[in-house]
């Protein structure tokens, strides 16, 4: 999709990338988002082979009593260094900023620096990492010193955020002041809902018949169970709108 356009007649378009025009009173639009990354030599080689955006079962087992560093300070990287200590007797958790505590939230922070196996460094960067056909080592600067250091990884762990997919959404759909879309009563609290019979579904963005589901919308906690409750939602909201035309 390389556009979508909201129509006010309620008869919405979205444009192909071949061109081809779709027409269509509803929409859900349900493209997830981007991981953010880091401009850190070596990191697209080795995306996959040591290099992760996610911490579950399968890419722990594949660094396995290994050391690993996670990158990242707020609440998911915290959680994934509290995940990736049952796998792992040392865990680096690097951190740009100079407290832990700003990002991410206290009882966390409490969790973090109480487990023996978790290490944080704070005012650390990553500047690059090395290894072939696998990840070996990551080479870290501690910018308040400016003491570098090479350590041994098996695995990178980056939670530094994402950002939604919907460069194709025009100005019509309000989003947040992340970029993320605005729905329900956060949608018509912008005061851009066009219409006075009836206020936006739960789903529903700022414009009528166009509806938001998964990681793009604002306000989600960028989990799986919660993008699967929120696309039945979603199916819900579609069929109530379509049910004030009959």
């Amino acid at each position: 999709v390389t556009e979508l356009r909201c129509r006010n007649d309620g008869l919405h378009e979205v444009v192909a990338d071949d061109g081809t025009i779709v027409k269509t009173k509803t929409i859900i639009i349900g493209t997830g988002v981007a991981y953010r990354n880091l401009d850190v030599k070596g990191l697209a080689e080795l995306r996959g082979s040591g290099v992760f955006h996610s911490a579950t079962q399968v890419e722990s087992l594949l660094c396995r009593k290994r050391p690993v560093h996670v990158i990242g300070a707020g609440n998911s990287a915290g959680q994934a260094a509290m995940y990736l200590s049952k796998f792992s007797d040392q865990v680096s958790l690097v951190v740009r900023g100079d407290d832990l505590n700003k990002s991410m939230s206290s009882y966390l922070t409490e969790r973090v620096r109480a487990n023996p196996r978790i290490h944080v460094l704070l005012q650390c960067e990553l500047r690059a990492i090395e290894g072939s056909p696998a990840l070996e080592k990551v080479h870290l600067e501690h910018t308040a010193t400016g003491e570098k250091s090479i350590e041994e990884s098996g695995g990178i762990f980056i939670f530094i955020g994402a950002m939604p997919c919907i460069d194709f959404l025009g100005d019509r759909i309000r989003k947040d002041e992340n970029g993320f879309i605005l729905t329900g009563v956060e949608a018509a609290a912008t005061k851009a809902w066009p219409l006075t019979d009836r206020l936006p579904r739960a789903l529903e963005t700022t414009c009528p018949g166009v509806f938001a589901a998964g990681d793009c919308r604002s306000r989600t906690t960028k989990r799986v169970a919660f993008a699967i409750g929120d696309g039945a939602l979603a199916v819900t909201c579609v069929h109530d709108v379509l049910g004030t035309y009959a």
